[in-house]
């Protein structure tokens, strides 16, 4: 079985915090998740992306850049689906029409190092949370 392939957003404000989503949905509904979601066939990763933004939080970022990727294990409905989720920074200079949306509750900006990683619910949004923090104490 190959792995399903995902995106995932890094996208942080003029004061460095990082925008983090409140999780309409199970799994994981009410927890703290990074914005993104599956890859549609026949759709490429910075489409995907740039969909899910605006589908999400009705943004359009100026740029995107590729970050890395994550392996991951969601598990929906029982059946636990494998995924390679590829992360991308993306700069956004205006946050005026930002909402939540599709299947995000709320939004907020916060800290990286203020996150509380046991309430993430999935082990590729901790790794690349643990790899932002990390980076951001070697800076």
């Amino acid at each position: 079985m190959n792995s399903a392939a995902a995106v995932t957003a890094l996208i942080f404000n003029s004061l460095g915090q990082l925008l983090i989503v409140k999780r309409a949905l199970e799994p994981g509904k009410g927890k703290p998740d990074l914005p993104g979601g599956f890859i549609d066939p026949s759709e490429n990763a910075e489409t995907a992306l740039l969909r899910e933004l605006k589908e999400e939080l009705n943004l359009i970022p100026d740029s995107i850049e590729y970050y890395g990727s994550f392996p991951n294990q969601y598990i929906y409905s029982e059946v636990t689906v494998y995924t390679t989720d590829f992360v991308f920074r993306c700069m956004v200079s205006d946050f005026s029409n930002i909402s939540s949306a599709d299947d995000i509750a709320a939004f907020s900006f916060i800290n990286p190092s203020d996150i509380n990683l046991e309430e993430i619910p999935f082990e590729s949004v901790k790794n690349i949370l643990i790899k932002i923090i990390n980076e951001g104490r070697s800076s």
